[in-house]
């Protein structure tokens, strides 16, 4: 695989040299290479028991190239660029400069290739033909890249590869002659240079975190009672939270520029309890069949960044008090919540048309999907999900 990424970003007022009264712009291109061999393998060790194995090796070479400057803005043409005042970053020059002191720093390696290799194992056993149980090991990766999104010079970096380790072992059985499915599992993920996406005063930064667990179990089936009756259900637990992260970065009022240390911190965007149902029942009639289908999904409480949760050593005036940190974890969270829906439909005794009504989010619930904060102005946003709503579907099929 060959692959190009071209970016470009633009803040007409958040100049790292003239706060307010100029812009910032950077220019960057990622070139990737790839190559991959991959192989698997599925062996009988005994009429039931079975081996599956499967490996990967991946070679992945990226080079980055482009440059950042911070320009005079022009009242009427915020937009312009063409007035520089300072070019603080050119790769092919080797310039790395520090807007704020004017002194030459380092930039990260221009080329870098990684190596890695994933493997996949797990024991299947059939007690009979409906019930198996297995266990499985597996390892894989996520990719390293560069860090595009340039405010200042430091901000243009090299972020590493994640490793993650699946220990994984259930159960998975067919009962009731078929009515019914049930699958319980168990799990433990090990992540080694995990990748955490940190956002800033001014945009976001993917750094590597130290080391992070995940450690839960699923429980999830379906059971038809009734021909035209249909049930599904599911229930996930999980403890994920970071072990080793002294050193994550935060908006500078947060921790006054200081690192955070969010080990034992959950992850972002991790619940510990998500739950669903779903209840589907179809009734015929001379003129075809109304179907009626309700689901509903539990959350229990999440937050949308890393560090937020976290109690802050050496906050700045703006986040000193007990009360501005507790706003700043609720803010950036999603409290528990409990949303469902519902649609009835009919359909034609030929099965081509269907006339639907739906509604979304039964009960109101006001729900958020992330929070973004610009604290050097006392700023919080928040983003807010979609409240109840309803609609019509007609269709027909040829």
């Amino acid at each position: 695989m060959r692959n190009l990424t071209q970016s470009y970003s633009q803040q007409p007022l958040y100049s790292p040299v003239a706060f307010g009264a100029g812009g910032n712009a950077s220019s960057f291109n990622i070139n990737t290479q790839d190559a991959a061999v991959f192989s698997a393998v599925s062996v009988d060790l005994m009429p039931r028991l079975t081996l599956d194995v499967g490996a990967r090796f991946t070679s992945e070479t990226r080079q980055a190239n482009g440059e950042a400057w911070a320009y005079a803005t022009q009242a009427g043409s915020p937009y312009n660029t063409s007035d520089r005042v300072l070019t603080y970053i050119n790769t092919s020059t080797n310039t790395y400069i520090d807007p704020a002191t004017g002194s030459a720093i380092s930039g990260p390696t221009l080329k870098k290739t990684f190596n890695r290799d994933s493997e996949d194992a797990s024991l299947k056993y059939r007690l009979n033909s409906n019930i198996m149980g297995y266990v499985r090991y597996a390892r894989g990766f996520r990719t390293g890249n560069y860090n595009t999104y340039v405010a200042t010079a430091s901000d243009f970096s090299l972020y590493n590869p994640e490793t993650l380790t699946d220990y994984e072992g259930g159960v998975k059985a067919r009962l009731w002659k078929g009515r019914a499915q049930i699958n319980l599992s168990g799990f433990h993920y090990d992540y080694d240079n995990m990748q955490v996406t940190i956002l800033q005063n001014t945009g976001t930064h993917t750094t590597n975190a130290a080391s992070a667990v995940s450690n839960g179990f699923e429980f999830e089936g379906q059971v038809r009672p009734l021909d035209n009756f249909l049930a599904t259900f599911g229930v996930t637990y999980q403890d994920a939270h970071y072990t080793s992260f002294t050193n994550a970065s935060a908006p500078t009022p947060f921790n006054g520029g200081n690192a955070v240390n969010l080990s034992g911190q959950p992850l972002e965007r991790a619940p510990r309890v998500t739950a669903n149902l779903l209840l589907s029942y179809t009734l015929p009639v001379s003129f075809g069949d109304f179907a009626f289908q309700t689901d509903w999904r539990y959350t229990s409480r999440y937050r949308f960044q890393a560090w937020s949760d976290a109690t802050p050593t050496t906050p700045g005036a703006l986040l000193s008090s007990a009360q501005a940190q507790a706003l700043v974890r609720n803010a950036f969270s999603q409290k528990p919540v409990l949303m469902g829906n519902v649609r009835v439909a009919w359909h034609s005794l030929d099965k081509k048309t269907e006339v639907a009504f739906w509604m979304h989010n039964l009960t109101n619930q006001l729900t958020y999907t992330n929070a973004f904060g610009e604290f050097f102005n006392g700023n919080i946003s928040r983003y807010p999900g979609e409240l109840r709503s309803f609609g019509f579907e007609v269709s027909r099929s040829l």
